[in-house]
C-alpha cells in the first residue's frame, strides 16, 4: 500500500501528514449536517442559524489567506499545530461556555472564530506539500491531498454522526467532534519529527544567483531577455 501511494506522488515522509488531513476535516464536517437544526432547537431563528454559517465561512476565508502568510513567516509545521490547537481550544469554549448559555452575540463570535482554525491546518500542509515534494510529483499530490480533504468533511464528517446521534444527543455528538481533532494534531507531530529533508530534486532559484546568472551572460555578450 504504501508503495502505491508513493508511485501516486505521496512521500513516504508525509502521509502521516495526509491521514492528519482526512480525520481533522472528519472532526470539523460534523456538524455540518445538523447545526442549523440544532440551533433551532435552542430557540434561535432559521436566519441566525444561518448566519452563523455564513460568519464561520468567512473567517474560514480569511484563515484560507493568512495560512500562507504564515507559514512562510513561522514555517508551515509550526503554523499546523497552532491551527489545530487553536481549533480544539476555541471549539471547546464554544461548546463549553456559549451553547450553554444561549448568548447569540458570543455563540456567533467564538464559532467564527473557530473558522479560522482548520485552514491554518489544513492550507498549511499544502505549503509543506510544495516545499517536501518534487514538482514533477506535487500534482499527483495535491489531487490526493483533496482527496483527503473531501473524505474528511464530505464522507466521514457528514456520515459518522448518523450513528453518534441517535445514542447520545447532538449536543455530545458536537462535542465528540473535538476527538478526530485532537488525534491528527499528534498525527501532525509526528510528520513533523519525520519530515527532516527537504525536496532536492529541483534547483531552488533565488534572487541573487539570477541576478549573477544575468549579469555574467551580460557579460559575456548573451542576449538577456525577461518574461512579464
Amino acid at each position: 500500500m504504501i508503495k502505491v501511494l508513493e508511485r501516486l506522488g505521496v512521500p513516504r515522509t508525509l502521509m502521516l501528514g495526509f491521514l492528519a488531513v482526512a480525520i481533522f476535516m472528519t472532526g470539523d464536517g460534523f456538524e455540518l449536517t445538523f447545526l442549523s437544526k440544532f440551533m433551532v432547537d435552542q430557540g434561535f431563528t432559521s436566519s441566525q442559524a444561518s448566519l452563523l454559517v455564513t460568519v464561520y465561512g468567512l473567517f474560514a476565508a480569511f484563515g484560507g489567506w493568512s495560512a500562507g502568510v504564515l507559514a512562510e513567516m513561522f514555517g508551515a509545521r509550526k503554523v499546523m499545530m497552532f491551527g489545530a490547537c487553536w481549533w480544539i481550544g476555541v471549539h471547546l469554549l464554544f461548546l463549553g461556555i456559549a451553547i450553554p448559555s444561549h448568548i447569540y452575540p458570543l455563540i456567533l463570535c467564538l464559532y467564527a472564530m473557530r473558522g479560522i482554525g482548520y485552514p491554518l491546518f489544513i492550507y498549511s500542509f499544502v505549503v509543506l506539500m510544495a516545499q517536501y515534494i518534487s514538482p514533477s510529483r506535487l500534482a499527483s499530490a495535491t489531487g490526493f491531498f483533496w482527496t483527503c480533504f473531501s473524505l474528511g468533511i464530505g464522507v466521514f464528517g457528514a456520515y459518522l454522526p448518523s450513528f453518534i446521534m441517535p445514542i447520545v444527543g447532538e449536543y455530545k455528538t458536537l462535542r465528540s467532534s473535538s476527538a478526530p481533532s485532537s488525534v491528527s494534531s499528534t498525527t501532525c507531530c509526528c510528520t513533523a519529527s519525520r519530515s527532516s529533508c527537504r525536496c532536492t530534486c529541483a534547483p531552488r532559484t533565488t534572487e541573487a544567483s539570477t541576478s549573477s546568472r544575468l549579469r555574467n551572460g551580460c557579460a559575456s555578450g548573451a542576449s538577456c531577455s525577461s518574461s512579464p
